[in-house]
């Protein structure tokens, strides 16, 4: 809890991105496979075609080649907001959330 204390904070008085600030976006669609090699799920069901938003980032360094946390960002959806699901990843021994 005392981590998200340190990053709401931090948003507020900088108005920027606390961490992950230099990445890229992409915009796309998903389409599930006819045949997975996952579990079945319904949300996940083969022949769904989903618009989509993917974010790639590192954390706070501008060097790509440098081993720091990345994270990856995947909106099943091309709305601000409203999505019926959101991944998302981080890389990394540890992790703040």
């Amino acid at each position: 809890m005392f981590s998200w204390a340190i990053v709401f904070t931090l948003s507020l008085t900088h108005r920027k991105r606390m961490s992950h600030d230099n990445g890229i976006a992409a915009g796309g669609k998903v389409t599930i496979v006819p045949n997975p090699k996952f579990p079945a799920h319904k949300f996940f069901a083969p022949g769904r075609v989903f618009p989509c938003r993917i974010r790639h980032a590192s954390a706070t360094f501008l060097d790509d080649a440098m081993n720091c946390i990345r994270s990856m960002s995947i909106k099943f959806s091309d709305h601000h907001f409203k999505s019926p699901f959101d991944i998302e990843m981080n890389t990394g021994e540890i992790s703040l959330f």
